[in-house]
């Protein structure tokens, strides 16, 4: 099984306003457009939260069930702790090379159990195991979205006066009530892009107004954003 670490890599330092990938997209499928409504959301709503939440977690009651045919209590609760060891030791912002060798070790005895439990597994419940980490790591990711869309947004919304904020409320509001309605037409599409254009005016003089240290923390949001993939 593949481990996934929340770790990604910089390539570019590029300035992307967060709505600038749904105005790439606006000549897509409508369902493309549909699924990044919510990268223009102020909130999530509590119930779809909660099922998010709730369902995460019977992933995890899934995967714990495959793998609890595969190995034997004391090797089940040894890769448990190594998951909570290893997930300790990555929020540890204070990273040098003894402590990279400690994970590095602890990632070789997880890869161990991990490896010894797969292959004792049947070719159906390998299946199964990629198919509910492959919706684990989805799942993940959105939460993953959301953490970083809400920093990037609290940190432009700074600058910004009430009236500012007032008028991104409402073209915030617009455009939703758009993504909410029938089938975009291409009078929906145009009016769409202006508002958004309206959004990048108001963002990009935010951003402006930002210390150079901010600017290159929202450099930095952005490209994980990017590198999820959403």
């Amino acid at each position: 099984m593949q481990i996934v670490t929340n770790t990604t890599p910089f390539q570019t330092n590029k300035f992307t306003n967060p709505y600038d990938e749904i105005i790439a997209k606006q000549t897509k499928p409508d369902n493309d457009i549909q699924r990044n409504e919510t990268h223009i959301q102020d909130s999530v709503v509590i119930s779809k939260e909660a099922l998010s939440h709730s369902r995460r977690d019977d992933l995890y009651k899934e995967i714990d069930d495959i793998f609890k045919t595969s190995l034997n209590e004391n090797e089940f609760s040894k890769m448990q702790e190594l998951y909570k060891t290893i997930d300790k030791e990555f929020a540890n912002e204070l990273h040098g090379a003894k402590e990279n060798n400690k994970i590095d070790s602890l990632l070789g005895d997880l890869d161990a159990i991990l490896e010894k439990a797969e292959s004792k597994m049947s070719g159906s419940q390998m299946s199964l195991l990629n198919s509910l980490q492959a919706e684990l790591d989805t799942l993940t990711q959105k939460e993953d979205a959301k953490t970083l869309n809400q920093e990037h947004d609290e940190l432009l919304y700074s600058t910004l006066d009430a009236k500012e904020k007032k008028e991104i409320d409402g073209l915030n509001n617009s455009i939703k009530e758009i993504f909410n309605g029938s089938e975009l037409s291409v009078e929906k599409r145009d009016e769409v892009e202006k508002l958004f254009s309206s959004l990048d005016d108001i963002l990009n003089t935010s951003y402006s107004r930002l210390s150079q240290e901010d600017q290159q923390t929202i450099d930095t949001l952005d490209r994980e954003i990017d590198s999820l993939n959403l």
